[in-house]
């Protein structure tokens, strides 16, 4: 299909009579606008045959999508979008792959796991992705009834029956705690969210790990410290503990919910970042959520294990090997402003 000059005058921004006096190699454009017009014309006549070889191709099955909570408000009705991009990539991925994608939600405490492992062992079903951010073990346990191939994404099954793909938290905050012991910080607190999920217990393990290999004790009382489970919930629980307790050196601050409501009683209190005390945050935030402080964080990638989700379910359709693998990706440590370069102590 030929694309007409109207539609390459909208994606350039210029008129349709230049366009389409390019297009019939009439005087009146100079060469380097005729030569962007031709390369916009081609490249619109390649994404247009792209999809008409997309929309014609046989599709492959149904890629059922499971987002599983526990009414956490982690994984749904989280206070910050965290999974609207992951699953526009589960629903990319598998489109590129031949497959059409449904999305189905359980709350495992009030659902049943039964039934919906009955839809998904449908003939229509080719494979399932478990987002299973939420779920204790024994939750993903009953997942097992499912008989067509399952990767779990941001879990894992004990047992390792079924591939799955989480973050290396442990090795992200162990690599913060270090960075930070490098830079003659010492007395460091981990402010941790009240909730109990894999995530986040990886994570306090690290923090644990990296104090052990310094010859320090991470279980002495006050050194994590159970911070609140919602932004509004940890504004509160920051301020009172800030009533109570003096400065450390450093807080390494648990997930997103952690640090904004900690910067945001910080700030309040007119503490200096990082003159009074540094911060790290684990996940990274956009900048407009930390106001005028370039925080240094762990960055989470959550999109990019999406990516792997889909590429390991193509595999285990294709294959179905008895071989299950764990992938952990890395949980690189993004230099803000937030930590001064050399501590010189109190």
């Amino acid at each position: 299909m030929r694309v007409k000059a109207v539609q390459i005058a909208r994606e350039m921004g210029i008129s349709k009579a230049t366009v389409s006096l390019a297009l019939n190699n009439k005087p009146g454009v100079n060469k380097n606008t005729k030569r962007e017009i031709l390369l916009c014309r081609e490249r619109l006549e390649n994404k247009a045959a792209n999809e008409r070889r997309e929309a014609s191709a046989p599709k492959k099955g149904i890629i059922k999508v499971i987002i599983a909570t526990r009414g956490l408000r982690i994984a749904l009705d989280s206070e910050m979008d965290l999974w609207t991009d992951v699953l526009a990539v589960f629903e990319q991925e598998a489109k590129k792959r031949g497959y059409l994608t449904g999305i189905t939600y359980i709350d495992v405490r009030a659902e049943s796991i039964d039934k919906l492992a009955d839809a998904c062992n449908g003939e229509d079903i080719s494979g399932v992705v478990l987002q299973a951010t939420e779920l204790y073990e024994e939750d993903i346990s009953k997942f097992e009834k499912i008989r067509h191939p399952m990767v779990i994404y941001d879990n894992e099954s004990t047992d390792l029956i079924h591939n799955c793909v989480v973050a290396d938290n442990f090795l992200g905050v162990e690599r913060a705690v270090n960075w930070l012991f490098r830079r003659n910080y010492k007395d460091i607190i981990y402010l941790a969210n009240d909730i109990e999920i894999y995530n986040f217990r990886q994570r306090r393990k690290g923090f644990c790990g990296a104090f052990l290999e310094h010859n320090q004790n991470p279980y002495q009382p006050g050194r994590i410290v159970e911070a609140g489970a919602t932004i509004e919930n940890v504004y509160h629980k920051m301020n009172r503990y800030l009533d109570f307790h003096g400065l450390p050196e450093a807080f390494i601050m648990e997930n997103y919910q952690v640090t904004i409501g900690t910067m945001r009683a910080l700030k309040e209190r007119r503490i200096a970042v990082p003159e009074q005390v540094a911060l790290i945050g684990i996940d990274a935030l956009p900048s407009y959520m930390t106001g005028d402080c370039q925080l240094t964080a762990v960055r989470i990638p959550h999109t990019e294990r999406a990516v792997l989700v889909i590429m390991l379910l193509e595999k285990e359709i294709a294959e179905q090997s008895g071989t299950k693998s764990r992938v952990m990706t890395d949980c690189r440590l993004v230099e803000g402003m937030s930590v001064k370069s050399k501590y010189n102590g109190k």
